[in-house]
């Protein structure tokens, strides 16, 4: 569900539209079991949301023909960006800023919270074990406790990464404001552009800009 959830979000609303849900392993199913499974696919809970958005279900019968008629029905849709290619591109968003962004960073500091959570009721129990001397039930929730541990640092180091991502954003940005305020163009080197210099004009004697073109008896 976490994972339909992200993908909405990378989606966006319109290229919902052009996705197939799309069944596989038909041959290895009962027909009515198959069909049982799929409805249930379908109801709100899973596929229904992406579904009532204009999403597609269709089944993949395992042969060419069936993967040609699936190719042929993607082809035919309309091209629409995604909306976190909108965001990025367009409204040039880091990726943290993205609503697919967000959804991830909510997702793994609660995760983390619950796995905290976890580990600390682990622990109280390891401890309490200890104390009774049940060696089997300790080395039972040492397993456990290892387990919450490993998944404590994954998902400590996709926050980190997430949160790397954001320095990043916030420093190009500000980098990007000193050089507007500097006067200094994106393509510009720190120097800063070229100026025409100021010199005698031959014709005039006058003092004045050089000019970026020469005629041919300049040349």
């Amino acid at each position: 569900m976490r994972n339909l959830e992200v993908f909405q979000s990378l989606c966006g609303q319109e290229a919902l539209e052009n996705v197939l849900l799309t069944t596989t392993q038909w041959s290895s199913v009962d027909p009515a079991e198959g069909q049982a499974r799929e409805d249930k696919l379908r109801h709100e809970d899973f596929w229904g949301g992406l579904i009532s958005r204009g999403a597609a279900v269709q089944r993949f019968n395992g042969t060419r023909e069936s993967g040609l008629e699936l190719i042929s029905k993607l082809m035919l849709q309309e091209r629409k960006p995604l909306r976190i290619q909108d965001q990025i591109v367009n409204q040039q968003m880091a990726l943290h800023e993205t609503d697919a962004g967000k959804l991830l960073k909510d997702r793994l500091a609660s995760r983390e919270e619950r796995l905290k959570w976890e580990l600390e009721y682990l622990e109280k129990q390891f401890c309490e074990f200890t104390r009774a001397g049940d060696d089997e039930m300790n080395q039972i929730l040492g397993a456990e406790l290892a387990r919450a541990r490993r998944r404590i640092g994954k998902v400590a180091a996709e926050r980190k990464l997430l949160e790397g991502l954001h320095a990043a954003g916030v420093e190009k940005r500000k980098a990007k404001e000193r050089k507007r305020r500097g006067g200094i163009g994106e393509h510009d080197t720190v120097a800063g552009p070229s100026r025409p210099r100021s010199t005698n004009n031959p014709r005039t004697g006058r003092a004045g800009p050089a000019s970026i073109f020469s005629s041919p008896e300049e040349t």
